[in-house]
């Protein structure tokens, strides 16, 4: 990798180290609405000279990822349980991705700190040829160890210029046949933890509020058409949310399009994903770079 795509790959951790800490700060001021919290988030991205590589995820208990609010849901932070902030930085098409996990009581201080911990034994282990198995079995380990229970079908995955999933994963269960890491690689790992009681897998609800262009070919109508070129223009590949085209026209009326070009495979709508039986899920990710000395975190606030 040339020096120059490191440096904007440090730059966007930076920022996105920046930008959870201040999600934090939002959270533990009292501020409570889902909308209001994820407009102030992305805001601040481009404030701190970076911008969204997808929609803020703003993930409550049981919704384990992919939920990005509209205005009219209304959604307000529970007193109880666990809320997750999954937040992504490009810096031109160089991406980095980290989130947090804040108990919003004490009953759930335990998972959000085994989470963290399971993410922190991965890193220390990344180095060039250890395979993604090996990882996912030590997060599993972590886990198992303070009776908690990984996610098995939610992985981390690899990281390159304009692609936030590249191929390779990053389990979070131990796997026998996985691919080997390479020196210079970007990785995304992120250990979802639930309770032992919990089935530690997630189902997708037919609910989408993220979508991404899947197939870059000219729509069959006009307004179709349109959309579609504002989209690549504006995010490439990468996903967005239809809150950031409404300068287009109403959400409903973009809502219309979007669904227009998802019948035509044109665009790929993330169905939001929640634990089956309903478990509470914990969730930390960090973005690191992998050199000969083993893993570089990109996305860790400056101490």
């Amino acid at each position: 990798m040339m020096e120059k795509e490191i440096e904007k790959y440090i730059k966007a951790g930076k920022i996105t180290a920046n930008v959870l800490e201040f999600a934090r700060t939002l959270i533990l001021s009292g501020i409570n609405d889902v909308c209001e919290l994820c407009e102030e988030i992305e805001s601040k991205i481009f404030k701190l000279g970076g911008m969204p590589a997808f929609p803020c995820n703003i993930c409550i208990n049981e919704i384990a990822a992919h939920f990005s609010p509209y205005p009219s849901d209304r959604i307000k932070l529970p007193k109880e349980g666990i809320v997750k902030i999954d937040v992504g930085v490009r810096i031109d098409g160089f991406i980095t991705d980290a989130a947090i996990s804040i108990p919003l009581s004490k009953n759930y201080k335990k998972i959000v700190k085994c989470s963290k911990k399971a993410l922190e034994n991965a890193i220390k282990c990344v180095k060039p040829g250890i395979k993604t198995g090996k990882l996912g079995e030590i997060i599993e380990k972590t886990a198992k160890d303070e009776n908690f229970k990984p996610i098995k079908n939610l992985s981390g995955h690899l990281i390159r210029e304009y692609n936030l999933h590249a191929g390779k994963s990053i389990p979070n269960i131990r796997t026998l046949f996985s691919q080997k890491i390479e020196e210079g690689e970007i990785y995304a790992i992120e250990p979802f933890l639930t309770f032992p009681n919990a089935m530690g897998s997630v189902t997708s609800i037919n609910k989408a509020r993220i979508f991404s262009l899947a197939k870059l070919k000219k729509p069959r109508n006009r307004e179709g058409e349109e959309i579609y070129r504002e989209i690549y223009r504006r995010f490439r590949t990468l996903p967005f949310s239809p809150r950031w085209l409404l300068d287009l026209g109403p959400l409903e009326s973009v809502l219309e399009k979007i669904r227009v070009l998802i019948k035509e495979k044109i665009v790929h709508a993330y169905p939001v994903l929640v634990e089956e039986s309903g478990g509470y899920v914990a969730q930390f990710e960090h973005t690191v770079l992998v050199t000969k000395r083993g893993g570089v975190i990109l996305t860790k606030k400056a101490s």
